[in-house]
């Protein structure tokens, strides 16, 4: 069957919608279990940058293009307005789709609805991977169970109830391999072209999936397919990355590399090892990696035999995890767990394969029941997302937005960590029917009254004294200032500190308004938020 007649086959759509229909059922279940509809916008530091910058978009496509306006003006406009844009520090790629998600409403709910949309769709990509693969009896089985498993694990829910590209990224890493491994079974230049378009859409997404290169590069010692490199097509996949996403990468990189570590990457990849490997039992589960490590050893006797080499399949997913997961581990961008998101399908797919190989063909429903019950125990151990509780910042927003004197204020500092401000500016944001028109600013307290680079490296205060800082804030025409004091106090900045004690050192120039409680996270104690608004203007 071509592919054309395999997608217009109706049985194949009823199919397709039927799972995805499950898994996304499964997926806004888990969202709606973990808080991701009702919590705000501040679980991440990159959270609160990722929907502004999505709003951003939205408002561009709406009010922007139809006026012709620069893109890049009309970003630094937004930006003077909401400082949490964070076009150049990541790519488009992510901001597209999310803008579409907002559609007429503007309504960040959708964006973590979209977030289980793509969620559904990995758990697809799992299925159609391990039924390909499967060599027979009870691949649906398998096939289900696998896909449950990627829907149902705890990363991949924390992710999904965050508004953070890596679920948009896996997807489109996955698409490239799936592409790849279509032109090692027939080498074709609208193949490898086809690579290389979904290549540079997820490098377009995020940065880390220049990682793909090693797909290529990699099949070729798995695979012990040196003859690819006389054909014109291998080099080919190569062309749209260089047209379409290098001009970003270039153009972007003096912003990117302010989110680094400072560390070369030696340096990192040392550190790299202890860490993930300190992830890795309870992010894939320990049987998961015990059979990974039996694979990988069969692996590496296959490519060392004189005549050997793996499958296309394996050869594939053996270079998407190693590509990466190094690439993870040499950019130096700091350590999470979601930065080993693109592994996991792979992963899984490469353990459920290996179990028929440890017994004879004629036992596969043995293989089979191996299989389920590996990946039944690995969903009950690794399905417990960790709730989203993040409330208080919407709710201060909300507070100062209905102040008598709201229509007169001209600009705002707010004063937290990462977190804090990101959920601050974004609730400002999506409560602002009038971004474009309006003439209110926010101002960060990170940036304002303290030095700092992106990570948050060669800190210092700007003001010498309290009177200092408040002469600043006159000066700016700062109207109204909150001040998150809801991080441990171990964590909580100087500058956060000096701006909480002058405002309450002036109490005839600011009114201290009741505090805001904030919640930051399940099981954490609760926070507060101190409100002050200037007296100039909270008088008629």
């Amino acid at each position: 069957m071509t592919v054309f007649a395999y997608l217009a086959d109706r049985r194949t759509w009823l199919a397709f919608a039927g799972v995805v229909t499950v898994f996304l059922a499964l997926s806004l279940a888990q969202a709606w279990r973990l808080g991701g509809f009702s919590s705000d916008l501040g679980g991440d530091p990159d959270e609160g940058a990722h929907a502004v910058t999505a709003l951003m978009m939205k408002d561009y496509l709406a009010e922007g293009l139809p006026h012709a306006r620069s893109p890049m003006s009309f970003a630094e406009r937004y930006y003077q307005t909401f400082p949490k844009v964070a076009l150049g520090h990541y790519p488009p790629g992510f901001y597209l789709p999310a803008a579409l998600a907002l559609g007429n409403w503007g309504d960040p709910r959708s964006l973590i609805a979209m977030q289980c949309v793509l969620v559904a769709l990995l758990g697809l990509v799992t299925v159609k991977l391990t039924r390909r693969a499967w060599p027979g009896e009870g691949a649906v089985l398998v096939a289900w169970v696998c896909g449950a498993a990627v829907v149902l694990h705890g990363e991949v829910a924390r992710v999904s109830v965050h508004v953070l590209a890596d679920l948009l990224l896996v997807l489109l890493v996955l698409a490239a391999m799936a592409c790849w491994m279509a032109w090692m079974a027939r080498p074709a230049w609208s193949r490898s072209l086809a690579f290389g378009l979904v290549a540079a859409a997820a490098i377009l997404t995020k940065g880390s999936a220049l990682g793909l290169a090693g797909i290529p590069v990699l099949t070729l010692l798995f695979a012990r397919r040196w003859r690819d490199l006389k054909t014109p097509s291998w080099w080919g996949a190569g062309i749209p990355v260089v047209l379409l996403a290098g001009p970003w990468m270039v153009w972007s990189l003096r912003f990117t590399k302010e989110g680094f570590t400072g560390d070369t990457p030696a340096t990192f990849f040392v550190k790299a090892v202890g860490e993930y490997a300190t992830m890795a039992p309870w992010f894939f589960a320990w049987p998961v990696l015990v059979v990974l490590a039996v694979a990988a050893a069969r692996a590496l006797v296959q490519v060392l035999r004189p005549a050997g080499g793996m499958d296309e399949m394996r050869a594939c997913l053996w270079a998407t995890c190693l590509g990466m997961q190094g690439i993870a581990m040499i950019v130096p961008a700091g350590f999470s767990p979601r930065y080993m998101l693109p592994s996991l399908i792979p992963v899984l797919v490469l353990v459920v394969l290996e179990i028929p190989h440890w017994l004879r063909p004629s036992r596969l429903r043995l293989a089979c029941g191996l299989a389920v019950a590996l990946l039944l125990f690995s969903i009950f151990e690794l399905w417990r997302g960790r709730a989203k509780e993040v409330h208080g910042f919407a709710q201060a927003v909300d507070r100062v937005l209905a102040l008598p004197d709201a229509s007169a204020q001209r600009s705002w500092l707010v004063s937290s960590d990462g977190r804090g401000e990101g959920a601050l500016i974004a609730a400002a944001a999506f409560r602002t029917p009038d971004r474009i028109a309006t003439t209110r600013h926010i101002l960060r307290g990170s940036k304002e009254i303290a030095d700092t680079d992106w990570v948050g490296s060669h800190y210092e205060i700007k003001f010498r004294d309290d009177a200092e800082l408040l002469a600043y804030l006159d000066k700016a025409q700062v109207d109204v200032v909150l001040v998150d004091l809801s991080m441990p106090v171990a964590e909580q900045k100087p500058h956060e500190t000096q701006l909480q004690r002058a405002l309450a050192s002036a109490p005839a120039a600011w009114e201290k308004l009741p505090d805001q409680p904030v919640t930051r996270a399940a099981g954490m104690p609760p926070g507060h938020l101190e409100i002050y608004r200037c007296i100039r203007t909270s008088t008629p």
